[in-house]
């Protein structure tokens, strides 16, 4: 069996390591939105004075994710989006940050209940049942409200201890200053609870 030690250690890790991931995929969205942008004003500037060089015409245009060249028949396109829409769902707060902030909270917690808090409980000689964390029983009720009610908080909400992030009622939008959040108290409840310092 693993120590409390090591089992708080490869936590964090984990932890660290999905943040890792949904700061590279913010980094991401903002060079997608900056390039497309950049390509409609090239455009615009190239067809200045001609219709299809407005940006609302190219707004209205399509963008094509694909496998192959574009030409070849039996290259169907995977995923096409107005250009507007592939700009908006890429810009700050657009829908990718939402979905990467969201889906971070959701995959910390599903790490937490399914492998590190049964190992933690062991660990500590508890029943996983007995084993609770005040910070991930709230980031529970944020992902309840992500999964069941359409990133609506719902009344569980109120009952939050630590993360008071939204109200019942409030859309959840988990940003990186909540993700930040949730591994610096969840960083000082483990330590609380083991009585290991902060690594």
């Amino acid at each position: 069996m693993q120590s409390v030690r090591e089992i708080v250690r490869e936590l964090r890790r984990v932890v660290d390591a999905v943040l890792g991931v949904y700061l590279d995929a913010t980094r991401g969205f903002h060079l997608v939105h900056e390039d497309i942008v950049g390509i409609q004003k090239s455009m615009s500037e190239e067809m200045k004075g001609l219709p299809f060089g407005e940006i609302s015409y190219l707004d209205k245009q399509p963008f094509i994710y694909g496998q192959g060249h574009p030409d070849e028949a039996q290259w169907p396109p995977l995923h096409v989006v107005t250009q507007e829409e592939l700009k908006a769902r890429n810009a700050p707060g657009g829908q990718n940050y939402i979905f990467a902030g969201n889906m971070s909270l959701v995959t910390i917690y599903q790490y937490w209940e399914k492998r590190f808090r049964p190992q933690l409980a062991a660990a500590l000689g508890k029943s996983t049942d007995d084993l609770e964390v005040d910070v991930m029983g709230d980031v529970r009720r944020y992902r309840n409200s992500i999964l069941h009610d359409d990133a609506v908080a719902d009344a569980n909400v109120g009952k939050n201890k630590v993360l008071k992030w939204f109200q019942p009622g409030d859309r959840v939008v988990i940003t990186t200053n909540h993700l930040s959040e949730l591994v610096w108290k969840l960083g000082s409840e483990l330590a609380d609870l083991t009585g290991l310092e902060k690594e």
